[in-house]
């Protein structure tokens, strides 16, 4: 089975996810080409073909909503493996991370991630996207049933 773990933080820097990336997930290929800005208009007013120009955007634009993905270069076949890194940038000035897992130690990784990114929000789950902002990302670790990070503390 395929999990998702999701990580809220309010450092939403190009340093903050390139160092998440690069400790989770160093081998990656992004998911697109390239990066309209703002994401899903109908005639974007930029087009990045550089992820880092897009995240240096992202940081100075605090309340622009954002969703990057990246899979991994090469088959792994081992256990532990992350398959896909995310970044939710939140319309309100914080940044979610997720990684997509076969891990069947979520709670394990749930905790490292945390680590790494200073979150002190967080939850393993299916597939679902998470909340468009902070305030409802932090909702919805209350309210979860699988391993969870609420406050810093966490629940399982």
């Amino acid at each position: 089975t395929m999990n998702t773990i999701y990580v809220l933080t309010k450092d939403r820097t190009k340093t903050t996810a390139e160092h998440f990336l690069d400790y989770f997930l160093p081998q990656r290929k992004d998911v697109a080409d390239e990066f309209g800005y703002t994401q899903y208009a109908d005639e974007p007013s930029v087009n990045y073909s550089n992820v880092g120009e897009l995240l240096v955007r992202l940081e100075a634009d605090v309340l622009s909503p954002y969703s990057l993905y990246w899979n991994a270069c090469v088959e792994r076949k081992c256990q532990g493996a992350v398959d896909q890194a995310m970044l939710f940038f939140t319309d309100d000035g914080a940044m979610v991370v997720g990684l997509g897992t076969s891990d069947i130690d979520a709670e394990v990784l749930l905790q490292k991630v945390c680590e790494v990114v200073r979150g002190e929000w967080g939850y393993v789950t299916g597939d679902d996207a998470p909340a468009s902002s902070a305030r409802e990302f932090m909702a919805t670790c209350r309210a979860a049933t699988l391993p969870r990070v609420v406050a810093g503390e966490l629940l399982t």
